[in-house]
């Protein structure tokens, strides 16, 4: 990575404070039941999530932190951003 895109990172992960704020909690309410539901529904299966534009990862941590996937016993998360070693500062989170 270059230093711009060092820069870039450490803009992004400043800013997850104010994101975490500025989430729509009903939306984020409504992620919960949904993803609760499809746990009951679709036991045995692991949820599948793809996050385009990952970033350094931050929704990723966010949402296990918050407890967003706790139904789920099997999560299969991948992580796509065009900028070249993105993932590996979403990986070392």
């Amino acid at each position: 990575m270059t230093s711009h895109d060092d820069r870039f990172v450490h803009y992004l992960r400043a800013k997850e404070p104010v994101d975490d704020r500025a989430l729509h909690r009903p939306t984020l309410a409504s992620l919960i039941d949904r993803l609760e539901a499809r746990a009951e529904s679709r036991s045995g299966e692991p949820l599948r999530v793809v996050s385009v534009g990952a970033g350094t990862g931050a929704m990723c941590r966010r949402l296990l932190s918050w407890g967003v996937f706790d139904a789920h016993d099997e999560i299969k998360y991948v992580m796509v951003d065009r900028t070249r070693g993105m993932a590996d500062n979403a990986a070392a989170a």
